[in-house]
């Protein structure tokens, strides 16, 4: 088991590396987890949040079947440091589903230091920037450090690679029902991106 998610487990609030910018997370079926980081970041209790997951296999017990096309399509999002809004499993429990009936999934391959913890946890991760609501974001990992420390919030023991692209939030794509999308937030992964993939329908707005 991992140190990080020895210390989900446990309760704490945690400093991530994610594939886009650092995050702030906790086990998502902890209760005084989720309250310590709403308070931490004053952030509204209703707000969802993106989730993180070890493997696309372990998003289909999450999301209902996706429209067609989209399984490719949501791969090459996530290569992408893209975070997918579909529409969640109603079976699964209440603490993953958004006021809106959706769960934001991204599976980071592009931080393999996540990846075996999220594997064996089989759960999505919920996480969410340093900042509090408003405020710019913390954007590499030496800045999140100092920003949690004396705060209790755990950090694990992790060196950033090097090489790194330059760090961002990620992109967030929503798809609708009828199998069409839109980018609610771009990053990596950029409208022209989207445009570029055969039978993908964009919209120019988010609703």
């Amino acid at each position: 088991m991992t140190d990080w998610m020895q210390a989900l487990q446990l309760g704490h609030l945690t400093l991530l590396p994610t594939d886009t910018v650092p995050g702030l997370s906790f086990h998502p079926l902890s209760d005084p987890g989720w309250k310590t980081l709403l308070e931490y970041k004053g952030r509204a209790p209703e707000k969802p949040f993106i989730h993180l997951i070890g493997s696309a296999t372990l998003a289909s017990a999450f999301w209902v079947p996706l429209p067609s096309g989209w399984s490719q399509w949501v791969e090459l999002c996530w290569q992408q440091a893209t975070t997918v809004v579909w529409k969640v499993n109603p079976t699964i429990p209440k603490v993953f589903q958004a006021p809106d009936g959706t769960l934001a999934l991204r599976v980071p391959y592009g931080e393999p230091f996540l990846l075996p913890g999220l594997q064996a946890l089989a759960l999505p991760v919920p996480t969410t920037s340093l900042n509090r609501s408003g405020e710019p974001a913390i954007l590499t990992w030496k800045k999140a450090v100092e920003w949690v420390q004396g705060t209790g919030v755990y950090v694990p023991d992790y060196t950033p690679r090097s090489g790194t692209v330059d760090p961002q939030p990620s992109s967030v794509v929503r798809i609708f029902e009828d199998g069409s999308c839109a980018l609610l937030r771009e990053g990596r992964l950029t409208r022209a991106h989207l445009l570029s993939w055969k039978g993908l329908v964009l919209h120019d707005s988010p609703t």
